[in-house]
């Protein structure tokens, strides 16, 4: 027997967390500051990041506390592809790609969107909700204090027909 189709979604709300914090900011912070180093040395490999960034990062984040506590597993499927995606961002990007909040303002370039996702969505509401990293993380629904939601990667909350 198959299961009944889904209900249709009838609302979409989109919560915007303004700035990066915990981990994610220490993370940040420690690649701003190699960039820094190594803009000094003049790039010798040409790229924002040495070649071994990614064994001299493992090595701080194994030997940090607010790293380790999170545990090996969240290191290895969390962390470390996180430093990986912003080290690539900044060799394109440049610096400004590793600061703590967007250089926009996100939450109004959804706002200035809002017809055109309620028709992409195909939904009749659409709310965008901008939150402080530490509102983020006292909200009780997983999916906005998940690593995976933060500045560029909003969480978004669908309500279907009931």
């Amino acid at each position: 027997e198959q299961p009944p189709p889904p209900t249709p979604v009838v609302r979409c709300e989109l919560v915007v967390p303004q700035e990066f914090g915990g981990w994610q900011a220490k993370a940040l912070n420690i690649l701003s500051a190699m960039y820094d180093e190594h803009e000094a040395a003049g790039r010798p490999n040409g790229k924002a990041y040495p070649d071994a960034l990614m064994g001299n990062v493992m090595k701080l984040v194994k030997d940090d506390e607010v790293f380790s506590s999170l545990g090996p597993k969240a290191i290895k499927s969390i962390i470390m592809p996180f430093f990986k995606s912003k080290a690539d961002l900044a060799d394109v990007g440049g610096k400004v790609v590793l600061e703590t909040k967007l250089p926009f303002d996100e939450q109004a370039v959804l706002r200035e969107n809002h017809a055109y996702l309620l028709r992409a969505l195909n939904i009749e509401r659409l709310e965008i909700t901008s939150v402080s990293y530490d509102a983020q993380m006292q909200d009780e629904r997983a999916i906005v204090t998940a690593p995976t939601t933060f500045p560029g990667a909003p969480a978004a909350i669908f309500e279907h027909q009931k």
